[in-house]
């Protein structure tokens, strides 16, 4: 089973921003989460998605839940590169380098501006080495980036990211 959690809150909408667009880090994530689920569900892989919370009240639900579990991923959006043409990410363990792996090479497939991976191991952010199960954050765009964020104003881009995450997600299981 996979936990699929959304950056953010309402309360604390993140820095992946982009107000000139009116693009919100929050809202444009839960979109993409949405169809990673829709998707997930295509392809008869089991999910749950983690409440929308402060970082505590999501990794407590994940370790509640966690023997049902084998990976969480946490989606965002990046900003601090305008220019950036790649994707981000960043893992805990070996199984979360593997996951992220196959998340990177799919959203490559789907994606057409994006030109390679940073995915790096982080030992201490919160929320990968407080869950209980290998846990991934992936940035699939940044929404300083003009194009990135122009690609989120289209309604189908959150549909295309949410079937690239999904099949990352099948074949690194």
């Amino acid at each position: 089973m996979i936990f699929i959690a959304t950056g953010h809150y309402p309360e604390s909408p993140g820095d992946g921003n982009n107000k000139p667009l009116g693009l919100i880090e929050h809202f444009e994530v839960k979109k993409i989460v949405r169809e990673t689920c829709n998707y997930l569900k295509l392809l008869d892989i089991s999910f749950k998605k983690v409440p929308i919370g402060n970082l505590q009240s999501k990794v407590n639900f994940i370790n509640t839940n966690s023997s049902k579990g084998d990976i969480c991923i946490e989606i965002h959006l990046n900003k601090f590169d305008s220019n950036a043409n790649y994707m981000a990410g960043l893992y805990y363990s070996n199984y979360g380098k593997k996951i992220s792996s196959y998340i990177g090479k799919s959203l490559l497939n789907f994606l057409p501006f994006e030109k390679y991976i940073s995915f790096k191991p982080n030992r201490s952010l919160y929320f990968l080495k407080r869950t209980s199960i290998p846990a991934v954050i992936i940035e699939p765009l940044f929404c300083d980036n003009i194009i990135m964020a122009n690609y989120l104003l289209n309604k189908r881009s959150h549909i295309i990211i949410g079937k690239a995450l999904a099949i990352g997600l099948k074949k690194g299981l």
